[in-house]
């Protein structure tokens, strides 16, 4: 099995969908700890939209051919213009970030699935880190949220600590048929995340990911 990371197409809307009803967020899902992503509700026009307008990467397998994963960045011209950045008022910012954030162009980590098969799940940080690299060519920061209530996102906390982001601030917000989401903020700066690369701990994934095909 040979698993391609590439650049999705209007054609990829509806098996991203599917991927996301796999992993929708739901309360009775609660006590559960699925690697892959948990995904509110997004519906297949937003999707196409994400793939004309911003980032998005699709983890695809060649035996059988589908697409088994995919990973959304929401450039800063659509961020500025999403009811997502109006509800950064909500947010109870860490005094630090306020005080010392500065970038005026940055992006934002919207989702990342992949399909619930041990088979898959090992391309997420290859998928999550392509898609952070692609961003950080033309974006000075990058954010993102991770869900803590109605229970803990530990998988993309993984991701989080090692790439290097920081912790920004909470939200809590209640969503339509869901109820009570409570979320932390993270950010990411360009500067440090390059710096992150030299350390000896990224060698070995670098390394693999070039083999893989996965970065230049």
């Amino acid at each position: 099995m040979k698993v391609t990371l590439r650049s999705a197409g209007i054609e990829d809307g509806l098996a991203i969908l599917n991927i996301k009803e796999h992993l929708r967020l739901k309360l009775e899902d609660s006590t559960a700890k699925r690697l892959g992503g948990f995904l509110l509700g997004t519906s297949l026009a937003e999707y196409q939209q994400f793939i004309q307008q911003d980032v998005v990467l699709v983890a695809e397998c060649d035996e059988p051919r589908q697409v088994v994963g995919f990973a959304v960045v929401m450039n800063h011209a659509s961020l500025a213009q999403s009811a997502l950045l109006q509800r950064a008022e909500q947010v109870q910012w860490e005094t630090a970030f306020r005080t010392g954030f500065n970038a005026k162009h940055f992006a934002f980590f919207e989702q990342l699935g992949m399909l619930p098969d041990p088979a898959y799940r090992v391309y997420a940080k290859y998928l999550a880190f392509a898609i952070t690299w692609k961003i950080f060519q033309t974006h000075e920061a990058l954010f993102t949220t991770v869900l803590q209530y109605p229970f803990l996102n530990t998988a993309a906390l993984s991701f989080i600590n090692v790439v290097g982001f920081e912790y920004a601030g909470m939200v809590d917000e209640v969503y339509p048929d869901i109820g009570r989401v409570k979320s932390n903020v993270y950010h990411l700066e360009r500067q440090d995340f390059l710096a992150g690369l030299e350390q000896p701990k990224f060698r070995n994934f670098l390394a693999r990911a070039r083999k893989l095909g996965y970065m230049a």
